[in-house]
């Protein structure tokens, strides 16, 4: 499911000599944020995972291995060769995941370094330039590396974030020298409180949707969740979706005060409180509400009123004492509606945040920009930045559409469509079982839910002959699926998504997820454990419906 693609930054090209010393024997490789550089012999080869992960810090990963196809094996997770991953590590997590959580400020280095290792082996600690450090070597190390026989993790404490340094090698000699690619690690980070709008897209722009691309600056921090979770636009914390429908997906961005930010996110995923209550600096939320979460079908026609409707729910949602005026432009013929808010987010408290709101519909979603802090900073430190931000959005591109109905996975969309094999071998389409109401459900072995939805399904594919249950594994091998499908006598055709190119292509992020298709291949809706049965009933009684019409 992840891909590879070579990582280059604007400012440095990603990929730089290092020295006159060192010209011909290492090259000097950067993540996109461009925060922190590592130096790797010239023939091995890096790359950023582009991975959709809950809480995934994009442009802060990189990955590297002495060539491809052992690069993309630490990419998947399960390392056939020599390799090294660098990933960054809030310490405010440990406000949500915790058994104790404690302040960042009662933490002690040891204690931060650790939450890096993450290990019981034994540790050295050292200093690598001005930055404490501590590495260790494991015979037990998570993957990528987990199957390797030699491998070890360094961690380097930067201000109040650590960097997860993971390694692994088939020799002792492979070991000492990925020990000593980790230390060449540098941080390049700038102060993150200094905003630049001269450094607006010297780092490669946020793509979302391949439908619009915001600018970026190299020192702002990134989170992309695939479900909104802690939300600046909603008083409750929270955005709760029905899993019938299309659920909404979240950025977060910030662009400084980065660690009093993040102790307040995490925190509030334990507390439920709303982060505008609690905001140190300024915070761009991107949330993207797909047509069906909004008005229950993707397939309707969306008018200026029903939009201005939309944004004037977030802005009921966002705090007590909230006014704004909606305008409205067209970002390359799509319409954009803007509004400035001023709210009161803290009830029985005189807590005010400024808001700037920007809407976008297209795509079949509307994506909203919330731009929020703190009312009394937000014209001498914020508005040149917003505004400029606010200028930069760009409409990409547009969904295909087939036979005039828009490609997706939304209510009243057309299915994408995909080639697949199955695990005795057989190669089908999904367009194949057009005629019949599919029940797409993505699953893995190791997912207990799952293992305990398979007797349903099992009754569903003995029960209803118009329906047809078609199970999507997710990156297993085939032994693993093979074995499970004799033991639990599966009835239905199992497709082995050993690349994840279909989960990825449905934006599936947990399991078990049930998307039911109904016979002329469009979205009927997504399914629970406790409606399955009844949703495929509909879909079935929906197409005879309109066979009698």
């Amino acid at each position: 499911m992840l891909r590879i693609r070579l990582v280059c930054l604007i400012i440095a090209c990603l990929v730089v000599l290092v020295g006159p010393a060192h010209a011909d024997e290492t090259i000097t490789v950067f993540p996109e944020s461009g925060r922190y550089s590592l130096e790797i012999p010239t023939e091995w080869v890096s790359s950023q995972a582009d991975d959709a992960n809950p809480h995934l810090f994009l442009g802060e990963n990189i990955s590297v291995a002495p060539d491809e196809a052992v690069l993309e094996s630490v990419m998947d997770g399960k390392a056939l060769g020599d390799g090294l991953t660098v990933t960054l590590i809030p310490i405010a997590q440990q406000m949500m995941f915790g058994e104790n959580p404690v302040p960042l400020e009662d933490l002690s280095v040891r204690d931060r370094l650790d939450i890096g290792l993450a290990v019981t082996a034994a540790a050295e600690t050292f200093m690598l330039g001005e930055y404490q450090a501590a590495k260790a070597r494991t015979a037990s190390l998570r993957p990528p590396f987990a199957d390797l026989p030699f491998a070890g993790v360094t961690a380097v404490l930067v201000d109040d974030f650590v960097y997860r340094i993971m390694y692994g090698s088939t020799s002792e000699d492979g070991l000492t020298a990925l020990e000593a690619i980790a230390a060449t690690f540098t941080p390049h980070h700038a102060d993150a409180t200094q905003l630049d709008l001269a450094a607006l897209n010297q780092r490669p722009a946020l793509n979302i949707d391949d439908a619009i691309t915001m600018p970026l600056a190299p020192d702002w921090l990134v989170i992309h969740t695939p479900y909104a979770y802690s939300s600046i636009t909603t008083n409750t914390g929270y955005v709760s979706f029905n899993v019938e429908t299309s659920e909404p997906e979240q950025y977060l961005i910030i662009p400084d005060e980065q660690s009093a930010f993040l102790e307040t996110y995490y925190s509030s995923m334990r507390t439920g409180e709303s982060v505008a209550q609690n905001l140190t600096g300024l915070v761009i939320e991107v949330t993207a509400y797909p047509y069906d979460y909004k008005l229950r079908r993707a397939d309707v026609e969306v008018t200026t009123e029903r939009r201005e409707n939309i944004l004037r729910g977030i802005i009921e949602n966002i705090g007590r004492n909230n006014e704004g005026t909606i305008t409205t432009r067209l970002i390359n013929g799509v319409p954009v509606l803007t509004a400035d808010v001023t709210t009161d987010s803290r009830v029985g408290q005189r807590d005010i945040t400024a808001f700037h709101l920007v809407m976008i519909d297209v795509n079949y979603k509307f994506y909203v920009f919330a731009f929020a802090a703190r009312a009394e900073q937000w014209q001498d430190q914020y508005a040149a930045l917003v505004e400029a931000v606010d200028a930069g959005l760009n409409v990409n591109s547009f969904p295909p559409m087939a036979g005039g109905v828009p490609i997706g996975t939304q209510n009243g969309q057309q299915a994408p469509d995909f080639e697949a094999t199955l695990a005795d071998g057989t190669t089908v389409n999904l367009s194949d079982y057009r005629g019949k109401v599919v029940l797409l459900n993505f699953w893995a072995s190791w997912c207990e839910p799952c293992v305990d939805e398979m007797p349903t399904l099992i009754e569903i594919a003995e029960d209803q002959p118009e329906a047809v249950v078609l199970a999507i594994n997710f990156e297993e091998d085939e032994a693993t699926v093979k074995a499970f499908m004799e033991e639990h006598g599966l009835p239905f055709p199992v497709v082995m998504d050993i690349s994840g190119d279909i989960n990825e292509l449905y934006g599936i992020y947990a399991y078990p997820t049930n998307i039911v298709v109904d016979a002329a291949g469009i979205v009927y809706g997504r399914a629970d454990h406790m409606s399955i049965r009844r949703k495929v009933l509909n879909a079935v009684n929906h197409t005879n419906d309109a066979g009698e019409e």
